[in-house]
């Protein structure tokens, strides 16, 4: 399995927009992805973004396509604009997601805690526990 997140896509725009990676290596880095979610070993993280993170290795995909009147098709403007309509259009989206990652994590903590102070009880008993963090945390 490959894992890719929302910070990985991210993370790619970054590192094209500043240069520091190749739209070479970008496109192979967003191609292998590509040939993973086809042969079905490609997870999300966190799953319920996917349809941000698909888009954006499919744009990363095409950094490098040439074009008859200059080197590339896209400039470097156009990723700016692409990783903010990406990022920012979604930004209700994209700040739900981490705060419910930042809750799950809270919870997390506070459930290894409780095993701590309790142990020797059932997976049901921790996971009847579990079940009313997440309900305080409203996390579903």
């Amino acid at each position: 399995m490959i894992k890719v997140s929302l910070e990985d896509i991210k993370n790619k725009f970054d590192e094209l927009i500043n240069e520091q990676c190749s739209r070479e290596e970008i496109s192979n880095w967003a191609s292998k992805r590509m040939f993973a979610e086809d042969d079905g070993l490609l997870e999300y993280y966190p799953s319920e973004y996917e349809p941000v993170i698909w888009d954006g290795i499919g744009y990363l995909m095409g950094v490098d396509l040439p074009t008859t009147d200059r080197k590339y098709l896209f400039c470097k403007e156009d990723f700016i604009d692409y990783k903010n309509q990406l990022f920012n259009d979604e930004s209700d989206l994209v700040k739900g997601l981490y705060e419910h990652v930042k809750n799950c994590q809270e919870v997390e903590k506070e459930l290894l805690e409780f095993q701590e102070k309790h142990p020797n009880q059932s997976y049901r008993f921790y996971m009847e526990q579990a079940e009313k963090m997440m309900n305080r945390k409203k996390i579903k």
